[in-house]
């Protein structure tokens, strides 16, 4: 990543994609994808506090402050910067300060986790609907008609938990109003689906792998903060994942989605969800066995 992925044209930042030989396939310097590399830098630095990771740690934070953010808080999508706004880079920027201050303990990371927690109460969620928007104008404004994903409700309530445990800050209320929410949007197998609006209905019948893994973290965080039956719904929600999205021919391998019969909808085992699933179970393994 370091070697391939970093500034391979001459200008700071990570490009967003390499060719299978190694070289630039697409430029763009993403923020989601940034929020990720700072993630990866983050997790090595815990393994051997190698000085050189730390380094790395320090420049990247340096470009997002220097080259993305906004003046109207967070941000911008990317270089070049689009619209619309999405809450899903803040949302993993919010994940890639805490898992940075976990491995510096430097205090520093507890003040950009809390910006992103201030960015969340004040313009992401919607105190009166209790949801989260997906989709912002440039100054944080909603923009109609609100599309909410369950699967990042129930995200927010761990990486909450995570902050609540990094800075002390109360987290309790918002956390149980998101899990609240993203329990509206359930079909009738007990999955979350892809997408609602605002009002609770269903937009998209779909349902993906990665929200279900979300709502096993979600109540997994609600279960270590001593939630009643929080950790009987969170092995609920893995029995889910399992016998809908793991049960696979190819060992190891995954379901990625499903429309609202239940067919498979992806003929491939995507990457991404990886992430999700080995989350939930490292979760699961540390707050349920």
């Amino acid at each position: 990543l370091l070697a391939k992925a970093k500034a391979p044209d001459g200008r700071p930042g990570f490009v967003f994609s390499l060719t299978p030989e190694g070289g630039v396939h697409d430029p763009l310097r993403d923020t989601y994808g940034h929020a990720f590399v700072l993630l990866a830098l983050a997790t090595v630095y815990s393994l051997d506090r190698d000085a050189q990771v730390r380094a790395e740690i320090d420049a990247l934070l340096s470009f997002l402050d220097s080259q993305l953010r906004s003046p109207h808080g967070g941000f911008q999508e990317g270089l070049p910067p689009s619209m619309p706004r999405r809450q899903n880079p803040q949302m993993h920027l919010f994940e890639a300060m805490i898992a940075c201050f976990d491995a510096t303990h430097d205090l520093s990371f507890q003040n950009r986790a809390g910006d992103f927690f201030a960015l969340f109460l004040a313009n992401l969620y919607d105190k009166q609907t209790r949801v989260l928007g997906e989709y912002f104008e440039e100054d944080w404004s909603r923009i109609p008609p609100v599309s909410v994903e369950p699967g990042h409700l129930a995200e927010w309530v761990w990486l909450l938990k995570g902050f609540e445990r990094i800075t002390g800050c109360p987290t309790g209320r918002p956390r149980g109003e998101l899990l609240a929410s993203a329990l509206r949007y359930r079909d009738a197998t007990g999955c979350l689906i892809d997408e609602g609006d605002a009002e609770g209905n269903i937009r998209r019948h779909s349902r993906r792998l990665w929200p279900q893994s979300e709502l096993a973290k979600a109540w997994i965080a609600q279960a270590e903060s001593g939630e009643a039956g929080a950790a009987d719904e969170a092995r609920a929600a893995l029995v889910l994942l399992e016998r809908h999205y793991l049960s696979h021919p190819v060992a190891g391998g995954w379901y990625d989605q499903f429309d609202r019969e239940g067919r498979s909808l992806v003929a491939t085992i995507p990457a991404s969800s990886f992430y999700h699933v080995l989350c939930a179970v490292t979760e699961a393994e540390q707050v349920l066995a």
